[in-house]
């Protein structure tokens, strides 16, 4: 509600009626305002260290009424109100932004921002940071978190080979998710090992913790040894591939939207289960998360008259998600680092040979934290 917000455009007449108010405007539209929507977002009513309310909506009376209103020289609207003498003012700019009767959405420039979907193509215009630089210059962290909420995915270089720096970066936006395996994982070739990550084999691209509710929305992997053949790590824009299959096949997508699946993990000391469906929609029916991993899904338990279309449709994106013109692929060397939505992007890697160390870390963070720094750093360049 703070965010400053100007306009050439003035309040020209005020009318008051019975449950709201019309402002005229300067270019001709007309705004109606409910009395008991300008009482509860009134700007005295909000505390100016954080924009928070102090006022509980439940308090305002169902029948509250102005004593007084009127404009002023400084494009302000001004209402004493009956029921307590509180006096409001409200800025001609803010009411414009939130005019609500004529279709405002959101001012704010964050919650109208659309993600770049990619495919393969990406790689051409991928821009690789160096870590110092991210780390002692403001604007090229600011660019390369902007650039990581577009995408949903960014890669450091020449970050210092050093056992638990992934940490380091992790608690540059906040706190480090504990998991089973604490803050930190260890990802090397194991004989023996409980997850799929540990092997030499080739690893689908995927989504992490998908049994895990929710699953941690960013993974941090940083590149300590890489010394075998191959490995290549991949990366996949699941809401690319879901806005695909929405426009190709709209009853696949609307199967892998509306049906839950079960997600499941157990090691000797730990149990998880979750349940979602592998495109999950927000409240407008647009696409806000991808969970995907072939390695923890249970046995679909589906109506018989819809388990082989549901399979089709799986199968499908599972296809999509393996084919070149989504996929990228890059060689993690020795100081690099990416960072992935993973709510979004899908992850994986080619197999590698045995012979040679092969040794990565990682860890995981909350995308409210990454994007609380991003808006910080944004702030001069959008106020």
């Amino acid at each position: 509600m703070s965010q400053q917000i100007t306009s050439a455009i003035t309040m020209t007449q005020l009318h008051l009626g019975e449950r709201a108010l019309q402002i005229d405007w300067s270019d001709g539209r007309k705004s109606t305002f409910h009395y008991f929507w300008l009482r509860d977002n009134c700007p005295q009513s909000r505390l100016i260290a954080t924009d928070q309310r102090i006022l509980e909506t439940i308090n305002i009376p169902e029948d509250i009424y102005p004593k007084a209103g009127y404009l002023t020289d400084d494009n302000q609207l001004q209402i004493t109100w009956a029921y307590d003498g509180h006096v409001s003012r409200y800025d001609g700019n803010w009411l414009r932004a939130y005019d609500y009767s004529n279709g405002a959405k959101s001012p704010h420039r964050l919650l109208n921002e659309q993600p770049k979907l990619w495919d393969a193509t990406i790689k051409n215009e991928l821009s690789i940071v160096d870590y110092s630089s991210f780390i002692t210059q403001p604007s090229v962290e600011r660019a390369f978190l902007n650039q990581f909420h577009a995408l949903g995915f960014g890669i450091l270089c020449n970050v210092p080979t050093e056992l638990g720096q992934v940490l380091k970066v992790g608690r540059r936006f906040g706190i480090v998710r504990p998991t089973s395996w604490g803050e930190l994982f260890d990802i090397k070739a194991r004989v023996e090992t409980d997850a799929v990550a540990y092997t030499n084999i080739p690893l689908a691209a995927h989504t992490d913790s998908t049994y895990r509710n929710p699953p941690p929305s960013i993974q941090i992997l940083h590149c300590l040894v890489s010394e075998t053949e191959g490995g290549e790590s991949t990366l996949v824009d699941g809401f690319k591939i879901a806005a695909d299959l929405r426009t190709q096949a709209p009853q696949k997508f609307d199967l892998l939207a509306t049906t839950p699946l079960h997600f499941y993990s157990h090691t000797v000391n730990t149990e998880h289960h979750a349940i979602s469906p592998v495109i999950r929609l927000d409240a407008q029916g647009n696409v806000e998360g991808i969970r995907y991993s072939n390695h923890a899904v249970q046995p679909f338990l589906l109506p018989s008259d819809v388990m082989e279309a549901y399979y089709d449709a799986y199968c499908t994106f599972g296809r999509m998600r393996e084919h070149n013109i989504y996929q990228i692929r890059y060689q993690l060397r020795p100081g690099d680092l990416y960072m992935v939505d993973n709510r979004r992007v899908m992850h994986g890697r080619t197999g590698f040979s045995r012979g040679g160390d092969r040794h990565l870390q990682g860890c995981y963070i909350e995308y409210d934290q990454l994007l609380s720094r991003r808006e910080v750093l944004n702030r001069d360049q959008f106020s």
